[in-house]
Parts: C-alpha cells; sequence; structure tokens
C-alpha cells in the first residue's frame, strides 16, 4: 500500500454566495486520489487525449458527453492501472441557508435561552436543524439569507416571528417546543447580539465544501495510514483565501464521530496532511483536468443522467465504485436527524440511570430558569465565545457521563 498520496480537486456549480439558483442547486466537489508521481503519467496520458479529441485542454463541460464517450475506455484503464480513488461532495446550496439560521439563533455561546444539551450534543442539534429545514419555506430561507448578508435585524425578526409560529402550529412534542420557542423568544429580544457581522466568503458552498472534503480526505486517506504529501486545487479567484484559511484552521483536525452523543466539539488532532494547499490553473497541471473531466461525467451521472452512452455509463459506475462520497442536503440531513434519534430511544437505560438524569435534568432546569429570569445587558454578554464554549463542553461531558441519552424521558 502505498503511504504517500497525492490529491487533486476541481470544483463545479459555483454560483458564490447566491444560494437560490433553481439551475445549479448544488455545489460538488470531485478530488483525485493517486500515488505520488500521478501527474508526471497523467501529463503524457492528457496530451494523446487533447490530440485525440482536437483540443487544447480537457474541460468536462467543454467536452461533453459525446466526446468523452470517445475517450471512456482509456480513461477508466488509466484508472485501474494507477489505482486511483476519488472523493466526491455534493452540497445543497439552500440548505447552507437553513443551518446558518440554526447557527445564528441558537448559539449557545450567546443566546441564553439555549441550553448547552441541545447546543453541543449531535443528536440535539441535528434534530433542530432538521426541524428547521422542514419547517422553514423558500421565502423564509431568502428572507434569513438577506437579514444575514445585510445584517438586517428586522428581516431576521421577521424570519424568527414566522418560524416561531410554525413551531407552535407543527411541533408536537411538548419538550421540543418549548426548547425552541424559549431560544426564539430570546433571540427576538436580543437580534443584534446573534446577527452579528455580515457574510463572507467564508460562508460560501466553495469554503464550506472545502471543510467535507478534507473531513473526507482524513477518513479516507488517514485512517489507512495514508499521507498527502501534495494537495492541489483548481485555481479560484474570489475564494483562494477563503479556501487557503479554511484549509489551515482544518488540516490538523477530524471532526466529532457521527453517533448520537458525540459533542460538536470533540475534534482529534491528525497528521494527513504533510503539505500545504496549492491553487494551480488546470492548463499546467493535468491532475486537475482528470479530476475535471471525471467530475463533470459523475454530476451529469448523478443529477441528471443520461442514455445511451454506454462507455459513459460504465465510466462513471467504476467510479463511483472507487469513490467516497459526502452529501450536505436535505435529505440526507432528515436521514441522519432520525437515525441519531433512534440510535438514542434504542439505548438500553437503567432505573437508576434514569433516577440520575431525572435529578440532574430538574437541575439543570433550575439553572436555566435563573438564567432566564435575569435581565441581561449587553455588558453582561459573553465577551469571548471561545471561552463559553469551553465552559459549556465541559458541562456537556458531565452530561454524556451523567446519561444525557435519558432525558428524552
Amino acid at each position: 500500500m502505498d503511504k504517500e498520496l497525492v490529491a487533486y480537486t476541481d470544483e463545479a456549480g459555483n454560483t458564490g454566495n447566491h444560494l437560490f439558483d433553481a439551475n445549479q442547486p448544488f455545489f460538488w466537489t470531485g478530488t483525485v486520489i493517486a500515488r505520488s508521481n500521478l501527474n508526471q503519467t497523467a501529463e503524457f496520458y492528457v496530451s494523446k487525449c487533447c490530440q485525440q479529441l482536437g483540443v487544447s485542454e480537457l474541460h468536462g463541460s467543454e467536452l461533453g458527453l459525446q466526446q468523452i464517450e470517445r475517450i471512456a475506455h482509456g480513461v477508466e484503464v488509466f484508472i485501474r492501472q494507477h489505482r486511483i480513488r476519488f472523493v466526491f461532495t455534493r452540497l445543497e446550496k439552500e440548505i447552507l441557508c437553513v443551518t446558518k439560521f440554526v447557527d445564528t439563533t441558537f448559539d449557545g455561546g450567546i443566546n441564553q435561552a439555549v441550553r448547552p444539551l441541545h447546543y453541543l450534543v449531535r443528536v440535539f442539534r441535528l434534530q433542530i436543524a432538521h426541524i428547521a429545514a422542514e419547517l422553514m419555506n423558500l421565502e423564509d430561507r431568502k428572507e434569513f439569507w438577506e437579514a444575514y448578508s445585510q445584517g438586517n435585524c428586522e428581516k431576521f425578526c421577521n424570519v424568527l416571528e414566522r418560524f416561531r409560529q410554525k413551531v407552535r402550529t407543527h411541533i408536537r412534542d411538548a419538550r421540543m417546543r418549548q426548547v425552541l420557542t424559549e431560544a426564539v423568544d430570546w433571540a427576538q429580544h436580543h437580534p443584534e447580539n446573534l446577527l452579528g457581522a455580515t457574510a463572507t466568503e467564508l460562508d460560501s458552498p466553495n469554503t464550506v465544501a472545502v471543510g467535507l472534503l478534507i473531513q473526507a480526505l482524513h477518513e479516507e486517506v488517514g485512517e489507512l495510514g495514508q499521507r498527502l504529501t501534495r494537495f492541489i486545487h483548481d485555481e479560484s479567484n474570489q475564494f483562494a483565501l477563503a479556501i487557503e484559511a479554511t484549509f489551515a484552521s482544518l488540516r490538523g483536525f477530524k471532526a466529532p464521530p457521527r453517533n448520537a452523543s458525540a459533542l460538536v466539539s470533540d475534534w482529534t488532532e491528525v497528521d494527513t496532511f504533510a503539505c500545504p494547499i496549492e491553487m494551480a490553473s488546470s492548463r499546467s497541471t493535468p491532475g486537475v483536468q482528470v479530476a475535471d473531466v471525471v467530475l463533470w461525467l459523475v454530476k451529469r451521472y448523478v443529477d441528471q443522467g443520461f442514455e445511451g452512452f454506454t462507455a459513459c455509463s460504465r465510466l462513471a459506475r467504476v467510479i463511483l465504485s472507487r469513490s467516497t462520497n459526502r452529501h450536505y442536503t436535505q435529505v440526507q440531513l432528515r436521514e441522519e436527524a432520525q437515525r441519531l434519534m433512534a440510535e438514542t430511544m434504542s439505548a438500553p437505560v437503567t432505573t437508576s440511570e434514569l433516577q440520575r438524569a431525572t435529578q440532574n435534568l430538574a437541575s439543570l432546569e433550575q439553572v436555566q430558569k435563573q438564567r432566564m429570569s435575569e435581565q441581561v445587558r449587553e455588558s453582561e454578554l459573553p465577551p469571548s465565545p471561545k471561552s463559553h464554549a469551553r465552559e459549556m463542553r465541559n458541562i456537556s461531558r458531565e452530561l454524556v457521563r451523567k446519561g444525557e441519552k435519558c432525558f428524552k424521558q
């Protein structure tokens, strides 16, 4: 098994911070993972394909299915010979708006009505995000994104009020209804504390997708004891700085496990990347051209499908059989939230654990009532989200240890 690998990444579906383009609802990345000498052999192969097709550079969107059909068998052979693997991320742009609404409204470091349990423990955080995704329609999403992008508290409060009414109408579980409405009530009284600064390139699908990709690479490469000695991303004029900043922040850390009781703060140090990120043009990087063609074909195959192109269809199936895929969509959010809740509900609970959990919950509720009854002045708001995150992490660890799974009772 090769210990040192190289990765080439391309992207598709770029609309920047405009999340509501009906013609491009998804943002994709496609990454080629291969042995470190791929670029040398790829240069010869790409040059050969360009000569065959009469083009100066391989771009899937320019070639289309008819041209790719002519080289599909050769691409498949190339993939098998070099034992190439792939990682694809597929991000539904609208769901970014919903999760940003949840992160903004239910920020447990600022919103005094949000319990650490619901803010930090994965099963409850995803359940809230799932509810928001189901309740917020296109109008809600667009108005919130305008409010967030502009720092407009009035529009933010309009969305909050509609969300509050939908919670009261559609959420049958009394406990969840209480948790949501209390948080929204606080947010409506302190919108300026939650809304904060306006949107930046760090909020774009381009940047979020890089975060998804890095975590997928930690699993695909790092867990096999391998390392990336080069990580080349197709050049991006608008988002280069944001992508580089995201990579620098996440390259050395792996996200928490995807189980119900995981804390959002449970990141672990890893050394998957033995390199910085490189931004390179596809013209000078044959490996990026391979990623471009592969990504375009898979995106077309998954999002639209195609008939009558036998070699292309076979190639798409071969690529997907050798790939790790990360989806960030409303459907995926719903399925994951339901899976985690089922996992939590099915966990065995002893009588003594239930009693301790009930006592813990009563104690926490008393603290929450006291917290809510205090008049919060701006000078009393958290001076540092990081310090409060550490405090909430400690509280949540204690909850996990003492059986927070029982709180659903």
